[in-house]
């Protein structure tokens, strides 16, 4: 098949997680004891085959639970697809050839660079056009519902709210969406221009203005390095961001005022990890890979984490309690899949016992299921 083709030919594969064959509800008597409410192994589902080793973007409607994904592909024919209650990955009306139209440019060809699901029930998108002499950026909004398209920023208008002018064609770009916002993060060269949305205040038509939240995220002393590379930024529940940051060696959760608190060290933990996951208002949980240990580079935390597991490996970080592991040993695959191969880079909460993986070493797009 060829790349130019994007994602409309897909199929359809089942997978789950781990090293030997492990049914879920089968006891061997080996598996430890979870705690009432506690996970002890894992299961995966793929919903879809893709493209290993490509940047993917995710999102998860907020109402439907509707999975949707992007690849780039290399002529610039994205197309955004769904997976949802018919059990099987379909095309929608998200398209860079749509875009472009809404765009008033038809021979526009451009990429899907992120994709976030606000509490609206709506997909928000960055567009990214190709070629060309000046930046061509779309950040708009897609109702699944009517498959309407509507652009809320053009490149003139993100280049004057950023305040990065054509520089910004060189920016990293990042979308989280809460319940009540969407954060667009921009950064060149690991300075960061952080600008939110508010969906409830959107006007009928036109596009709309994107103001900062707030000057810096802070916890305590520490002024979080946003936009840093190897960060990762999603959103939380409710209202709050959670921030990944392998350098400063900290998960943090930050509050809409800009205000972070640690949930935990990344000190002695491998640097492949995932978005970090909201799976309750106490717990949080990251994918490690097999990777280079992450040392400590802040004064305030060099302890390591106090976590022995095996990687690849699912930990979930409690605000009173200590990290939960499930080893690759409970992580529960079809027959034949290499789960020492995994490598969950970038995930989304689907529920408070599942989220949506992108494994980059197969290339496959899985629901992870934690089990008691």
């Amino acid at each position: 098949m060829a790349r130019s083709c994007g994602l409309s030919l897909v199929l359809i594969v089942s997978i789950s997680l781990g090293c030997e064959r492990l049914e879920p509800d089968a006891d061997d008597g080996s598996a430890p004891a979870a705690a009432p409410g506690q996970f002890a192994r894992a299961s995966l589902e793929t919903l879809a085959p893709l493209w290993p080793n490509t940047p993917t973007h995710l999102a998860v409607a907020r109402r439907s639970g509707v999975v949707f994904f992007s690849q780039p592909t290399r002529d610039g024919r994205d197309v955004v697809m769904q997976y949802g209650s018919r059990g099987f990955s379909e095309t929608t009306a998200l398209t860079a050839a749509n875009v472009a139209a809404a765009m008033a440019r038809p021979e526009q060809r451009g990429n899907f660079v992120a994709l976030a699901g606000g509490g609206d029930g709506c997909i928000y998108f960055l567009f990214k056009g190709l070629g060309g002499k000046e930046p061509v950026f779309a950040f708009g909004q897609y109702n699944p519902e009517s498959a309407r398209i509507r652009l809320l920023a053009d490149a003139t208008s993100l280049m004057r709210d950023t305040g990065l002018g054509p520089a910004i064609d060189l920016a990293t770009l990042t979308l989280a969406a809460t319940d009540s916002y969407v954060y667009l993060l921009l950064s060149v060269l690991d300075e960061p221009v952080l600008l939110r949305l508010e969906p409830a205040r959107l006007t009928a038509e036109g596009f709309t203005q994107l103001l900062p939240p707030f000057a810096k995220a802070r916890s305590g002393e520490e002024v979080l390095r946003l936009g840093a590379s190897g960060t990762r930024l999603t959103g939380g529940l409710g209202d709050s961001l959670l921030f990944m940051d392998p350098h400063a060696a900290g998960l943090f959760e930050i509050a809409p005022d800009g205000k972070a608190h640690e949930l935990g060290t990344l000190i002695a933990l491998p640097d492949r990890l995932s978005h970090a996951i909201a799976l309750s208002g106490d717990r949080v949980a990251l994918c490690a890979s097999v990777g280079e240990e992450i040392r400590g580079s802040v004064e305030s935390r060099l302890d390591a984490a106090k976590v022995q597991t095996s990687y690849p490996a699912i930990l979930i970080f409690q605000k009173s309690g200590p990290i939960l592991d499930i080893p690759r040993e409970r992580l529960n695959a079809r027959p034949g899949q290499p789960v020492y191969a995994l490598r969950l880079v970038t995930a989304h909460r689907e529920s408070e016992t599942t989220f949506i993986a992108y494994d980059a070493g197969s290339g496959e797009l899985m629901r992870v299921r934690l089990l008691p």
